[in-house]
């Protein structure tokens, strides 16, 4: 089920991408849910499932409005108004996502769990170049150490030090003490209107 989750995710992830209009995105993620669940209708009950909906849904909608702002912000405090370019709108571009992705999913982990992590936006910025060498790589070598061992593990290495980032990334900021709440509808209602307020600010006020 995680990989076909991922398959999905990755074809929805595609076409926001590519398509110049976010009603395409969202045209693919209505699809990608509904055969999902004709699949594995047991799913919808599933809180990674949930989860997983929620982040792809953020990200087609809000996180081009924030780096939209963020480059807009940029160009501003720029002395030729010019829109970055390069490493500066790739940053942008990862922040949006970054932060639309938790945002949107914050009230269903604070339901689920009863906590919300401060860092969560850190550590996506820090590991996210590394995650697609990992997955994508990782994936391969998979693949061939069921055909020959050898050749998978040669593979595996190339996304070594990838994975140890991430790892240490997750060791380091999991020393930071979480926001406690009592999990729950409430909590749901709060985080909601707390993540809607902050990217309500982010995408409309001039600062």
């Amino acid at each position: 089920p995680s990989g076909r989750r991922a398959a999905v995710r990755g074809w929805v992830g595609r076409v926001a991408v590519v398509s110049a209009r976010r009603t395409h995105g969202f045209a693919a993620c209505s699809a990608a849910v509904l055969l999902l669940l004709l699949i594995d209708p047991g799913l919808a009950v599933e809180y990674s499932f949930i989860l997983s909906v929620v982040a792809t849904v953020g990200i087609v909608a809000v996180a081009p409005l924030i780096s939209r702002r963020l480059l807009q912000y940029m160009a501003d405090r720029r002395t030729d108004h010019r829109t970055p370019v390069g490493w500066q709108r790739n940053l942008c571009q990862l922040i949006g996502v970054s932060l639309a992705a938790d945002v949107v999913t914050a009230p269903v982990i604070a339901h689920m769990t009863g906590g919300l992590s401060p860092t969560a936006v850190v550590a996506k910025l820090l590991v996210g170049p590394a995650v697609p060498v990992v997955t994508v790589v990782g994936m391969v070598g998979a693949l061939l150490a069921g055909v020959w061992v050898p050749a998978g593990a040669a593979v595996l290495w190339i996304c070594a030090p990838c994975a140890m980032w991430i790892t240490k990334v997750a060791h380091i900021l999991a020393r930071v003490p979480v926001l406690s709440t009592t999990a729950g509808w409430w909590a749901v209602v709060a985080v909601a209107t707390v993540g809607t307020a902050l990217v309500t600010v982010v995408v409309s006020a001039r600062w």
